[in-house]
Order: structure tokens, then C-alpha cells, then sequence
């Protein structure tokens, strides 16, 4: 029984071969190709589907940069009379020279109520000026340079309006004591009000002040005046020759623009 058994297995794988040699069975079949190496990707890149792709990256998050608040330069307005030294706006007129000394007054030497700064300059050392002195008064407002300027025509027996400034055609004062001529004026810097005055050399500069008080005055008989407001500044300026008799020439400095603020 046991050959038969051997037998028959004999047959079957016999039988077995020869029909896989016909079909090309395994073991008579061709050996599957051995894969092929994969292909290498770019550094950077990895393998997906058979594609080199890159990787996808994801944004990191930048710092959103906060503006520092920078402070606003706020304008600076430009400053008023009140708010100016008048010393620092003197003229170069006086400043020019070397002898010519300017002082800040206040207290009792402010001619006016309401003066915000005063500066009284003395020019009788300057042998090339015929005026020796020239006061500026300044304001906080032009209501009260007004009103300081009106106070030295009543002041001093002058009223508005009278005389012709501009030919020096002269009116006579109600007390006899001095001439003079008032009203507006136009120059090259500007217009306002002005006053020439030839006479008593008690002319009175306000709060009891007078002329013939002032050293380079004392003595004198009569005096000269040209006062008038500064188109620029809240002011009032008053120059004054102690001697007299050079009114024509102190005026022509005014109107030249010698005596303006800030010139």
C-alpha cells in the first residue's frame, strides 16, 4: 500500500510539471523584477505619489510691530509783543553801536499802567545820532499802547489830528509852551499813529515822568519828541533830543524806519 501511495504522489507531481512547464508555472516562470531603487529627492524635498514635493511651511507668526506713538511736534506760536523781550527786538539802530546802553526798566520807572516789559536806551555818548534817548513801552495788549499814546497828547496840551506830520507843518499847543503835529503814518514798515513835539522841556512821559528829569536833560530849556506806535509790537516808542532845535532830524530817523522794533 505504501508504494502505491509513493506512486501516486510520483504521478501527481509529474503531471504537476509538465503542465507548469507549458504554462510557465513557478517554477519555470520569470522572476518577478526586483524593484527598482527609489528615486532621490532634492534636499528639501520629500516623496508623495511617486512626485518630489516640497514641503509646505507653514507661516510662523511675525511680531506685528507696534508703531511707537511719537509725540507731536506741536507748533510753537509765534510769539506776541507781550510775549517778546523787548530787548531782544531793539533796533539795530541803537544796538549798532557800542555806545549806546539799553536798560529793562519796571517798578516805579514804568511810565504807563499795563506795561508788560520797558527799555529806556541812552544814546547821548553816540556822537553820530542826534537823538539821546529813545524809550520803548511795551503791552500786553494794542488797547492799552493806544491808550498810552493818546495819554501823551493829553498829557502834554497836544490834541489829535492837528499840525501835518508827514510836511512837519506844525499847530501851537493851548498853553503856547510848544508846537507840534498828530496823526497817522505810512512807511516801508508799516502804519500807525505818530506825534512830533518841539517845546517845554517838561514834557511829560507818563506817571510823573518828565523829561527834564532825565540826566542828559537837566538844564535843557527845550526838547524834541517823535513818539509813536510800533506796527509790529504792541508798543510805543518816544525818542527824545534833549538840546531842541533837531526835531526835522529825529523825525527823518523815524521815518526811515530806524526806531521800529525787530529792524
Amino acid at each position: 500500500m505504501a508504494l502505491i501511495a509513493i506512486g501516486v504522489v510520483i504521478v501527481l507531481v509529474a503531471g504537476y510539471l509538465g503542465l507548469a512547464a507549458g504554462a510557465k508555472l513557478p517554477p519555470f516562470s520569470k522572476a518577478a523584477a526586483s524593484p527598482s531603487a527609489l528615486a532621490a529627492c532634492p534636499s528639501g524635498e520629500r516623496l508623495q505619489a511617486g512626485q518630489c514635493v516640497a514641503p509646505t511651511l507653514s507661516p510662523s507668526p511675525s511680531a506685528t510691530a507696534t508703531a511707537s506713538a511719537s509725540a507731536t511736534a506741536t507748533p510753537v506760536a509765534s510769539p506776541t509783543s507781550s510775549e517778546t523781550s523787548l530787548a531782544s527786538v531793539l533796533p539795530s539802530y541803537i544796538t549798532g553801536s557800542s555806545d549806546d546802553v539799553c536798560q529793562s526798566q519796571s517798578g516805579g520807572d514804568l511810565v504807563a499802567g499795563g506795561e508788560s516789559a520797558q527799555e529806556l536806551c541812552d544814546l547821548s555818548n553816540n556822537s553820530d545820532v542826534v537823538e539821546d534817548y529813545v524809550l520803548y513801552a511795551g503791552f500786553s495788549t494794542s488797547g492799552t499802547a493806544t491808550t498810552y499814546f493818546d495819554t501823551l497828547l493829553s498829557a502834554n496840551g497836544m490834541k489829535e489830528g492837528q499840525g501835518d506830520c508827514s510836511t512837519l507843518q506844525l499847530a501851537t499847543a493851548s498853553d503856547g509852551s510848544s508846537q507840534y503835529c498828530q496823526g497817522g503814518y505810512t512807511t516801508k514798515g508799516g502804519s500807525g499813529s505818530d506825534l512830533v513835539f518841539t517845546g517845554s522841556n517838561d514834557f511829560n512821559l507818563g506817571n510823573g515822568t518828565l523829561v527834564s528829569g532825565l540826566d542828559e536833560c537837566l538844564g535843557s530849556t527845550t526838547v524834541d519828541v517823535v513818539a509813536f506806535t510800533d506796527p509790529g509790537y504792541t508798543a510805543v516808542g518816544v525818542a527824545l533830543d534833549c538840546e531842541g532845535g533837531e526835531y526835522q532830524a529825529v523825525d527823518e530817523d523815524f521815518t526811515s524806519g530806524d526806531f521800529f522794533l525787530g529792524g
